[in-house]
């Protein structure tokens, strides 16, 4: 029975790297945190307050970019996952393919896990270590589970990096465009280590 453990231990570490929690999440907090701002009189609290809003608003923004972005690369390339039926060649693909059994490059789980844990680490050093060791391990239960390779793994990590910037840029863009320059420096502040 052991081998049965680790089996639900696995599918239950790779489920954690489905998109859709950490979108809600982080657009739930940031609307809560809006909501919340005006119930305070304090105006170093309402700033706290405003910052973390922000940040979640930030991250919500930045998960959907970087999982637009995983979405347009897995239909284009089209890559097999290690458990489709191809005769057990590891390198077919089809582009353009809307079969799930072709979207195995790049990873989405792990694109999500390490988004996550790039905007973790941006907000805090102390919890850089462990959440990115959750990420590597949520990573590495996608392999275990053989519906993706090492490659499109390090693919997943490759997008939430360049998905963590681009979101960056096209975000303060907006800032900088739809806000004043006091709240435009106030916005950034979120996004500083402390």
């Amino acid at each position: 029975m052991p081998h049965n453990h680790l089996y639900y231990t696995v599918r239950d570490l790779s489920e954690l790297g489905k998109a859709v929690s950490y979108i809600v999440g982080s657009l739930t907090i940031s609307l809560l945190l809006s909501m919340a701002i005006s119930y305070f009189d304090e105006l170093d609290i309402k700033n706290k307050i405003r910052d973390w809003s922000q940040f979640f608003s930030f991250a919500f923004f930045t998960f959907c970019i970087t999982g637009i972005l995983v979405v347009i690369l897995k239909v284009f390339i089209g890559r097999n996952r290690p458990d489709a039926d191809t005769h057990f060649a590891n390198w077919v693909f089809r582009p353009l393919n809307f079969d799930h059994l072709f979207q195995s490059f790049p990873s989405g789980h792990t694109q999500t896990v390490f988004t996550f844990a790039f905007l973790v680490a941006m907000r805090s050093r102390s919890l850089r270590a462990p959440v990115f060791i959750f990420a590597v391990l949520v990573s590495f239960s996608r392999i275990l589970r053989n519906v993706h390779f090492l490659s499109d793994v390090m693919g997943g990590i490759f997008v939430a990096w360049i998905g963590l910037h681009l979101a960056q840029r096209l975000h303060f863009a907006l800032i900088s465009r739809f806000t004043s320059a006091h709240e435009n420096a106030i916005a950034l502040q979120a996004f500083e280590a402390p």
